[in-house]
């Protein structure tokens, strides 16, 4: 059972007329566990991180259906002496 679940949402308005006019917008829903977090996110580009966001989004449109779907899985460790 998570113990914290969060909902996100970004979206980045591109303000250039040179670069593909590409707004990301994503959805994502996060699952903390006791040592894990699980990130299950949806957007309308493929990069999932945010340099390849801003410089160069590759991607479509949420009303034509260009939807990608993404999985993080993180790991926490502690290292501290008992």
């Amino acid at each position: 059972m998570a113990k914290k679940v969060t909902l996100n949402i970004e979206y980045l308005h591109r303000f250039e007329d040179e670069i593909d006019n590409t707004n990301p917008l994503s959805a994502s829903i996060d699952l903390g566990t006791s040592g894990h977090l699980f990130q299950i996110m949806i957007s309308n580009v493929q990069q999932m991180y945010d340099q390849g966001i801003i410089t160069n989004p590759s991607g479509g449109d949420w009303t034509e259906g260009h939807l990608f779907l993404g999985f993080n899985l993180i790991r926490a460790f502690n290292f501290n002496k008992y």
